[in-house]
Formats: C-alpha cells, structure tokens, sequence
C-alpha cells in the first residue's frame, strides 16, 4: 500500500487497481473566507490519477466543491464517490447530479473495491473515518472525526484490529476564545493533546501522522489566531512523547505503509514553519458591508425556510416556555445590535448588551446557509460574551441541524436544542468565568 500526501486533510490511497483521493480541497479561501491552505500543493484534482474519492464530511476542507468540478466531465462516470449514508443526502445528490457514480458506506461494513483493497467507513454522527486494509497493511484516516471518550475507541479497535498508521488531526479547528484571551487556547491544546495520546493508547498504531491541520486564518476578523494556533511543530514535540513513531509529510510527499525509515519529518516541519512566516502577516481579506435591509432580507427568507422544515407551533411554544431566548448581536461594520429571535418577523435594533459581535457579512452568511453557525465557528470571525454566549447557540441551533436533514421536535428535540454539544461551549465550561 502507497500513500501519497497531498495536502492539509488529503492523502492518495493506492493499492493494486484502487487509487482513493481523501478529502481533496486543493484552492481557494474557504469558511466564508476564513481559511486558506498554509501550504497549496502545485497540482489540480484532475492532474492527478484515481477511480475512487472518499469525502469523510461535507465541511469544506473536506469536501470542495470547485476541486470536484474541475475534474473533466468526460471522466467522472469512471469515479466513484465514497460517502457515508446520511439522512439529508446532499452530498450524494450532489455528486450523482455532476456525473459521478456514488456508494455510500454503511457504519463498520466491509467494502471490497478489488482483489488488494478492501475499506472500512465509520462515523461520530457527522464526520467519518475510513480504514483501508491490504494483504500486508491498514491505514485508519481518522480525520476530524471525533472518538472523544476510551468506549468509542475501543469499539473502532475492536472492530479493525492491528493498524499501521494513524493518520489524525493535530490542532484544533475552532474558535476558542476571543483576542487576547490565552485561556481558551490553553484549554483546548490540553483537549488536543489529551485527544491524541487517547488515540495512541487504544489503537496502538505503529505509526502516527497528524494532518488535517494546515491551514492559516486569512481574514482581517480572524488572521489573530495565526499566532493562537496549534501549529505543527509544537503537536510534534507532544507526539514524540507518546509510545509511536511519529511522521511529518509534506504536499507531494510518498510513502509505502510500513517503511519506518523516512527522514524527512525535520525538515517538512522547517517548510511548514516557513509558510507559515512567509504569510503570517498578511495581506489579508476584508468583506464587504450589509444594510439592516439587506439583513433583514436574508433573516425573512430563513424564516420561511425554518417553517418549511420543522414544527413551527412546537418552534413558538418553546419559545413561550423560555427555552429559546432571544440573542443580542452586535454589528461592528454598522455600530448597531440587533435583536436575533426566530419567533419574532424581523431583527429589531437594540441597546441591550450583546452576547456576541461579529460584521454584517458573517450575520448574513449565517442566515443565507443553513451550516453557516458551523462555519462562524470553524472561522472564529466574532467575539463573545462569555457568559451569555449560549443565547447565541440556542437561537442558531434549529436552523443549523435542519443543514443535515434533523428536524424540530422530531429528530432534532427540546433535549438537544438545551444540550451544549458544541465544541466551543465543552471549552467554555472549563473557563473561570
């Protein structure tokens, strides 16, 4: 089995007639332009060679949608996507209608995609991982997937056995604090690290690749998390502590399962380390500024769409049983806050202290795209009252777990929207507030 890296989150999997591209994103900003690669290979998608694209989840860094179509229409009936099997099937629509044949994986089931290769897909209710075995190795692509506790990682041991190499994400891809606050930052490297040994300590791979990591902050909201960010020589250092041989690659780099010889690690952490010098400083992107017209255009139209796709009297009444108050957000492009409640027929203007300020531009994407709380957080373009940040969170949770097909109260119920099930406020709940 050979493995090509080709950047961030995406390596070349090849085995007899199988070549699988994991989570290709290979251009672009990303995360309503909060991200961008640190280290952008000098390749396409379509220059490269495979019949088989494994996404491990819809987020963009996994899931591109100009990589995908670059690809030459003529070629996409000779690949296959491998996706997990969700209930919205965006993703499978999506690569059904640009021309491509798609299987979707069942949890733990065994594929066999030629006589050498033979996967395995799982998923943490979101993200998924994906094993890939030959006659003489395995590989677990365990991605951003989150197996937090030792049960869940038992189970994934149990079920593949022996694994050569462990490839897993070394940072934290999240807001995690605001500017200047060393807290959060310190909490989560903790998490990370804690994440990681975990993960040795139950799957006991031979070896350990961290990736799915590579990324700089490119937006004047956020390009201070450069600074903030578990970059890759400091996950290193933790690595090298813990009881598996670690290895560092870079874009292009090639590897054959089992050779523990590679003496490249150094010096692709130096390359990484001079990317990283090379544009932390900028430039970086400005956006552009809404009206409160223009917001509340956007706010009408997810209105609509929240009363399509749940219960909208169970949506009211939660409302009057005060579980879903309403969050105050502070527009600093437009020095105004607005009043934030789905239950209400516009954003009203307000003086109340707000729970969280971020630009115009971010309020409107959150609106305009059902996953765009998830992207607010993925590129940390705000700040927060800490202490009633989960107003917020409540008020955005229904229109964000309608983005995966879960409606309210159905699928999506009174019990989830008052769980505090993201990351950031599992963070939170560490601080000294």
């Amino acid at each position: 089995m050979e493995i090509k890296f080709l950047g961030h989150s995406s390596i070349l999997i090849k085995s007899g007639q199988s070549k699988i591209v994991c989570d290709p994103w290979y251009t672009g900003e990303i995360f309503n332009k909060g991200w961008d690669l640190l280290s952008p290979p000098k390749f396409k998608l379509s220059d490269l060679d495979f019949n088989y694209i494994w996404y491990s989840h819809e987020h963009p860094d996994h899931f591109s949608v100009p990589d995908i179509k670059s690809i030459p229409v003529e070629r996409r009936g000779n690949i296959t996507v491998l996706f997990q099997k969700t209930i919205d099937n965006k993703v499978k629509d999506f690569c059904v209608n640009q021309g491509f044949k798609v299987k979707e994986l069942e949890p733990f089931k065994e594929e066999k995609l030629c006589k050498d290769l033979t996967i395995i897909n799982g998923t943490d209710g979101f993200d998924s991982w994906l094993y890939a075995k030959d006659s003489t190795h395995s590989i677990l692509n365990l991605n951003d997937c989150r197996l937090y506790d030792l049960q869940m990682l038992q189970e994934v041991k149990d079920k593949l056995g022996h694994i050569d190499a462990l490839y897993t994400q070394f940072g934290y891809a999240n807001w995690v604090g605001n500017e200047n606050d060393k807290t959060g930052p310190k909490i989560a490297r903790n998490i990370i690290k804690t994440q990681l040994a975990k993960q040795v300590e139950i799957l006991k791979p031979s070896v350990i690749v961290p990736f799915a990591s590579f990324v700089y902050f490119c937006h004047e909201e956020n390009q201070y998390w450069n600074q903030e960010s578990l970059r890759i020589k400091e996950s290193y250092e933790f690595l090298q502590t813990l009881p598996c041989k670690t290895i560092i690659f870079y874009p292009e780099d090639n590897w054959v399962v089992g050779e523990t010889h590679f003496v490249l690690t150094q010096q692709n952490i130096d390359l990484y380390e001079k990317d990283f010098l090379e544009k932390k400083d900028g430039p970086f992107i400005s956006s552009p500024t809404f009206s409160y017209e223009q917001l509340n255009e956007s706010f009408t139209k997810m209105i609509s769409k929240l009363k399509v796709d749940n219960d909208w009297e169970d949506i009211l009444q939660t409302k009057q049983d005060g579980f879903l108050p309403s969050s105050i957000i502070y527009l600093k492009d437009l020095d105004k806050s607005v009043k934030y409640d789905i239950t209400c027929p516009t954003l009203e203007f307000t003086n109340e202290p707000w729970d969280i300020s971020m630009s115009s531009d971010s309020l409107k994407f959150i609106m305009d795209f059902k996953w765009g709380r998830g992207t607010l957080m993925v590129n940390g373009r705000f700040t927060a009252n800490y202490n009633t940040f989960n107003r917020f969170f409540k008020q955005t949770a229904i229109y964000y777990a309608n983005n995966i097909g879960l409606k309210f109260p159905t699928t999506f119920t009174l019990k989830d929207l008052n769980k505090n099930s993201a990351f950031v406020l599992k963070l939170m709940k560490n601080w000294d507030l």
